[in-house]
């Protein structure tokens, strides 16, 4: 899932708790798609977060050093977290079976920007799914070569992190006016 600035869902590691923005689940269903759909795919996304991507706070921070590398400050927490979701939403369609997750992504997908778009791409691409995002040209090269990635490979999480963030830097450069 994006995660937007207003942040409609997330898990607090914490505190061990899930919230979810009630207005978020009624702007999904203003675009299509059922409050239980959306409620299956957000919880399921991020009890996801807890076990699975990144699993604990100290693989949440080992891979935002890992990010840092080669970004500043925003640009590692957001290609962190854009990876994070990719991995989580990605087993979640492959390994579990979340049928929710493609619809309620579909939804989000109306208004999405910026590195959100390469990131609904990629699961088009990866999950032959229509989420209704069109690319440009260069948008669609950079999601072929991301394809490449073993999303789901914890063992070469790190390697794989190195590689998501080389070929997405340029592409965070490009946007950083006009976030």
């Amino acid at each position: 899932f994006s995660e937007h600035v207003k942040r409609n869902h997330n898990f607090n590691f914490e505190n061990l708790q899930i919230s979810i923005n009630p207005g978020y689940i009624g702007e999904l269903a203003q675009k299509g798609c059922h409050e239980e759909t959306s409620l299956n795919a957000l919880l399921g996304h991020e009890a996801g977060h807890y076990v699975y991507y990144p699993g604990s706070v100290l693989n949440l921070l080992r891979l935002h050093k890992v990010a840092r590398e080669s970004l500043d400050e925003e640009q590692a927490f957001a290609a962190r977290e854009a990876f994070l979701n990719i991995q989580n939403n990605t087993h979640l369609v492959q390994d579990k079976s979340y049928e929710s997750v493609p619809e309620t992504l579909k939804a989000e997908a109306v208004d999405i920007k910026g590195l959100h778009r390469i990131m609904f791409g990629l699961y088009q691409e990866s999950w032959q799914r229509d989420l209704g995002v069109r690319l440009k040209k260069d948008e669609k090269a950079l999601v072929k070569r991301l394809h490449g990635i073993d999303y789901l490979d914890r063992d070469s999480q790190e390697q794989n992190l190195r590689e998501f963030v080389g070929l997405i830097k340029e592409y965070l450069e490009q946007q950083k006016p006009e976030q």
